[in-house]
């Protein structure tokens, strides 16, 4: 089975980097106990200059889909859909399937 990374692009608001951060942590260690691998970067060219990435690298599709349906992790994702002060202005979510060559 091909591996599946779930790529998070945040645009962080002025000052809250640590905010972003702290809420980073908690899906990390939830990626984590799942067996999936949590990376964070920063965007250091083009027109995403200083947006955070966050990416989910997940070994397949079954691990993935475990997670998504955990009640834990909905709590954690409810919570951050429903923060009335979020960390970033804008987010985007790209889902991709590792192709064999």
């Amino acid at each position: 089975m091909a591996a599946i990374r779930l790529v998070v692009n945040f645009r962080v608001k002025p000052g809250r980097y640590t905010d972003l951060f702290e809420a980073a942590r908690a899906f990390k260690k939830m990626v984590e106990r799942f067996g999936g691998n949590y990376l964070v970067g920063r965007v250091t060219t083009g027109p995403d200059t200083g947006n955070i990435l966050v990416v989910q690298v997940w070994p397949n599709w079954t691990t993935f889909d475990k997670a998504r349906s955990d009640p834990e992790t909905e709590k954690l994702l409810e919570a951050t859909y429903n923060n009335p002060n979020p960390p970033y202005e804008s987010f985007t979510t790209t889902v991709v399937e590792a192709v064999e060559l």
